[in-house]
C-alpha cells in the first residue's frame, strides 16, 4: 500500500515520513493557547521551514461539536464543508481494493492506545455532521468504507487544542481493513 498525505491548499504540500503538520494560532509557528483552537496549519519540515508557504494551506478550527471555521471564515455547519475544504487529504494506492473499517486517529507515538503528548484533536470525515475526539483508538473517527478500487481518498477536517503548557505532539494514524 502507497499512502500519500496532503495539506490542502491553492495547490497541495505532501507531507513526507520527516515533516510535522504544525498547528498555529495564526502565523507560521506561533503558539496556539491552552483551550484555544489553531487559526492556521502548515507543513513544517525537519529542519524548521516552512515547506507549505506558497500552498495557502487550508485551516479548519474547531467551534463546537457541530460547527468549523473554514480558513478563518464565519462559523458554519460541519457538514456544510466540501472536499476542497478539508486540511487533510490521504490517498491509498496499491492495485485493486476495498477499504473497511477505517479509523483515523492521534495518539502518543508509541502506543495507540494513548493520547498525544497535551493535545486535544478533533476530526471529522467530510460530510459529517459531528466532530469526534480522536484522541487515541478508542475514539477514532470512524471513517467511510470504500469498494473497489484502484485509489482511494479521506478529506478530513483536523482541529487541535493544546491541554497544557509547553511541546505539543503526537502521532497520527489511519488504520483499516483492505481487501
Amino acid at each position: 500500500m502507497i499512502f500519500t498525505w496532503k495539506l490542502q491548499g491553492v495547490s497541495d504540500t505532501e507531507i513526507s515520513e520527516t515533516d510535522y503538520l504544525l498547528f498555529s494560532a495564526g502565523t507560521y509557528n506561533s503558539n496556539v493557547i491552552v483551550g484555544e483552537f489553531n487559526d492556521s496549519t502548515h507543513v513544517k519540515t525537519e529542519a524548521g521551514a516552512d515547506k507549505s508557504s506558497a500552498n495557502a494551506p487550508n485551516n479548519n478550527k474547531y467551534i463546537s461539536a457541530t460547527e468549523v471555521s473554514l480558513n478563518g471564515g464565519a462559523t458554519q455547519d460541519l457538514d456544510t464543508a466540501t472536499d476542497s475544504d478539508a486540511v487533510l487529504t490521504i490517498n491509498v494506492t496499491d492495485g485493486t481494493f476495498a477499504i473497511q473499517d477505517a479509523l483515523f486517529f492521534t495518539f502518543n507515538g508509541s502506543s495507540p492506545s494513548q493520547q498525544a503528548l497535551r493535545i486535544d484533536t478533533y476530526s471529522a470525515e467530510v460530510g459529517d455532521t459531528n466532530w469526534s475526539h480522536s484522541i487515541n483508538r478508542t475514539h477514532a473517527l470512524t471513517l467511510t468504507d470504500k469498494t473497489t478500487d484502484s485509489s482511494h481518498d479521506y478529506y478530513i477536517l483536523l482541529s487541535i487544542s493544546p491541554t497544557n503548557p509547553g511541546i505539543c505532539n503526537g502521532t497520527m494514524r489511519l488504520e483499516g481493513v483492505m481487501s
